[in-house]
């Protein structure tokens, strides 16, 4: 098989010698060399043209992600920092709390709303305090205030790993599987261009529902 191979790249390699003496025939191997020599050079370009564009686009998609993380941190720290507005609707079981005020320092000033009763309040140092006459009563609602507390809530999920839930470029939520106080917990926290302005909070029995309002 060798020497029938080599037999007939001798012969080809004779046919072209000859070839070469007749000037027609020289310029037009000339000119198939030239070609195959461009075609060379045009697929080496496509490929690395190719390589350069798909590197960018990894470049440019790790940039973006690693820019949403950065943002998403600076927004989770303005949550505890900044002074705000807050609403929460808080179902245990059949019951549903309503807490409306002001959180500044992760101390909630404003009032809660429960059984037809609404009740001035301020919510720190994990308690919640009923204000009226001047004196502060704590109040035992089966709130589990480690829900309600941005610094703890925070800190817990910065800790974890989210799933990345894209609405359209400005809206982005993370969702959080995680066990807290031994209850399995699914923390869903809403995000848009500017702010962090919701967290759901479900576990079986209970519901945790914070809006802000920067």
């Amino acid at each position: 098989m060798n020497k029938e191979n080599n037999s007939k790249i001798k012969d080809y390699y004779n046919q072209l010698k000859e070839a070469w003496k007749i000037p027609y025939k020289r310029a037009g191997i000339k000119l198939m060399g030239y070609l195959l020599l461009f075609i060379i050079i045009f697929l080496l370009a496509s490929i690395t043209s190719r390589i350069d564009n798909n590197k960018k686009t990894y470049d440019s998609d790790k940039t973006t992600i690693i820019v949403q993380e950065n943002k998403y941190l600076d927004k989770l720290n303005n949550l505890i920092t900044k002074k705000q507005n807050i609403s929460y609707i808080i179902y245990l079981g059949n019951v549903e709390y309503k807490i409306n005020g002001i959180i500044n320092n992760n101390i909630i000033d404003g009032y809660i709303e429960y059984n037809d009763e609404i009740k001035k309040i301020i919510i720190e140092a994990n308690s919640i305090n009923e204000l009226k006459n001047n004196e502060k009563k704590e109040l035992d609602l089966g709130i589990n205030l480690e829900l309600i507390n941005l610094s703890s809530i925070v800190k817990t999920i910065k800790e974890k790993s989210s799933i990345i839930e894209r609405i359209d470029d400005n809206t982005i939520n993370y969702i959080y599987n995680l066990n807290i106080n031994n209850k399995d917990c699914i923390i869903k926290v809403y995000s848009n261009e500017d702010m962090i302005y919701k967290i759901d909070i479900n576990s079986e029995t209970d519901k945790y529902i914070l809006n802000f309002d920067n």
